[in-house]
């Protein structure tokens, strides 16, 4: 009887250790299977200055416009009260 048991212990370890280097063989290919898809960080402070002042650039176009866009439409909503308060003294005249 023990040596059934001496048997399956060594079974078992062996069993264990092809178990071991399976899973070890699978995480390293896991790894480098991974690899290649792992993008190249930078630091957010690795940015060349001229794109950040292109940025600044193209940042204070876009407000620019947007403020000469806004101001069309207050000075006709301005013009249209100026208009109907027009209108409504010569009805009253």
């Amino acid at each position: 009887m023990y040596l059934r048991w001496r048997e399956a212990d060594q079974a078992r370890a062996r069993a264990e250790e092809t178990l071991r280097l399976a899973v070890q063989s699978t995480a390293q290919a896991e790894q480098q299977r991974l690899k290649p898809q792992q993008p190249a960080r930078r630091p957010k402070a690795a940015h060349p200055p001229k794109r950040e002042e292109a940025i600044a650039a193209v940042l204070q176009r876009l407000t620019v416009e947007r403020e000469k866009r806004c101001k069309p439409k207050t000075s006709v909503c301005q013009t249209i009260e100026g208009l109907k308060r027009g209108l409504m003294m010569t009805d009253i005249d």
